[in-house]
């Protein structure tokens, strides 16, 4: 299982340990983003909010990112609907993707849906 690093302001990080916001503010000599958001975790965002993000927002290597976006998986809410089994089918995803996938929605408090029995 990998670990998913999360930036200070709570953003999945993509660039070492900051997300893209933080990462660009750092370069420009500004650091409002990191500060703003430090009083509102992840997990407490309203699930609404949450499930209108972008799958971008999942830190997921951009192979998976690209198969997810295929298959019409273009928010979280999207991913969400979806089983393993179902994303298994595509050719491209397989157990580590599916990892990746857990581990990016674990920080929103969210996962892929049950299978059924």
């Amino acid at each position: 299982m990998s670990v998913i690093q999360v930036c200070r302001c709570g953003k999945p990080a993509r660039f070492g340990k900051r997300c893209e916001d933080c990462y660009a503010d750092d370069i420009s000599g500004q650091d409002k983003h990191a500060y703003d958001n430090l009083s509102k975790p992840i997990r407490d965002m309203p699930k609404k909010e949450v499930l209108a993000l972008p799958i971008s927002e999942l830190g997921l290597e951009i192979k998976v990112a690209n198969c997810l976006f295929n298959l019409g998986i273009r928010l979280i809410g999207d991913l969400v609907l979806k089983t393993q089994k179902e994303l298994l089918k595509s050719e491209r995803i397989g157990a580590s993707a599916i990892d990746d996938i857990n581990d990016g929605l674990e920080i929103f408090g969210l996962a892929l849906q049950q299978e059924e029995k």
